[in-house]
């Protein structure tokens, strides 16, 4: 069984992978910006779930998403030095 994070899980694209890595097994670690979307997203890939035992986990929050934006600005800077 493999372990996936999603970013922008909660709808469009990512939500569609995470879909599609539940019924090949995988367990997800779904993360976005609204957590409200992210928990609807949880519960219908839940839905597609191959395995009773796999797990789908969210991560939001003001703070995350402050954390994503730091790393992304680092790794920005870093490519100019």
């Amino acid at each position: 069984m493999s372990f996936n994070q999603i970013t922008g899980g909660s709808s469009g694209i990512g939500k569609y992978l995470a879909i599609e890595c539940a019924k090949n097994g995988a367990h997800i670690s779904l993360v976005a910006r609204n957590p409200t979307l992210l928990e609807e997203a949880r519960v219908e890939v839940l839905k597609f779930a191959s395995v009773a035992e796999q797990k789908v986990s969210c991560f939001s929050g003001k703070f995350l998403w402050l954390g994503i934006c730091m790393l992304e600005l680092i790794q920005f800077n870093t490519q100019w030095m």
